[in-house]
């Protein structure tokens, strides 16, 4: 069963990685199902980034370059080539799977965890389930033409206040040509579900435009 809350929020260690740099900080994710996503992020207990998610726009405040930047979703989609919308990122926030064409997902094994493909013309999802409690184990994703790939694990299963299991402990790792290798982990703490959060907002006067 997936988890499904009006609200939810979290603290989180996050790490990134690519090829040019590393970094290690702490965020704080609240979000509101089917409406917004908002995160902060800390290093050092001082915050550097602050992003917003909205069904169809993402908005940056970059705190360390004095810097923001309004974008449709699908510069997310452009930038990484990869199938990108407001319920996908739920998805992974939540830990849930996502489809991109539930009517063509067939099952490919059973044993020793249950795995189910999802096709869509030239792309495709691999989701491999625990056979018992049908926990979302890891999700492949791949393209039959062209060498974009994401691989996400879902690890650290515990319960929430609701009964429900959650993995409180995530990676994910992008690979093309065009981007390099990028691996990034979240593990999770401090759940909260159906509390109303804030989600404050604001673009410093000073700060200039990216990319101009």
């Amino acid at each position: 069963e997936q988890l499904l809350p009006d609200w939810f929020a979290a603290r989180a260690r996050v790490s990134y990685a690519d090829e040019d740099m590393s970094v290690t900080g702490s965020a704080t994710i609240r979000m509101k199902t089917d409406s917004v996503l908002w995160v902060s992020v800390k290093k050092l207990g001082f915050e550097v980034a602050r992003t917003l998610i909205t069904p169809d726009s993402i908005f940056i405040i970059d705190r360390i370059n004095n810097e923001y930047g309004a974008f449709d979703l699908a510069y997310l989609a452009d930038s990484y080539n990869l199938p990108a919308s407001f319920p996908i990122v739920q998805s992974l926030i939540l830990g849930n799977p996502f489809f991109l064409n539930p009517e063509s997902v067939i099952l490919v094994e059973k044993q020793p965890n249950i795995q189910l493909r999802d096709r869509q013309s030239d792309r495709w999802i691999d989701y491999y389930l625990e056979p018992k409690e049908l926990r979302l184990l890891q999700m492949d994703y791949a393209e039959t033409f062209g060498d974009q790939s994401l691989a996400a694990t879902f690890k650290e299963y515990d319960l929430l206040d609701n009964k429900k299991k959650f993995s409180f402990f995530r990676n994910f790792n992008l690979s093309s040509s065009a981007t390099g290798a990028t691996e990034m982990s979240i593990k999770f703490s401090q759940i909260e579900l159906d509390e109303p959060q804030s989600i404050p907002f604001s673009v410093p006067r000073r700060y200039s435009q990216m990319g101009k």
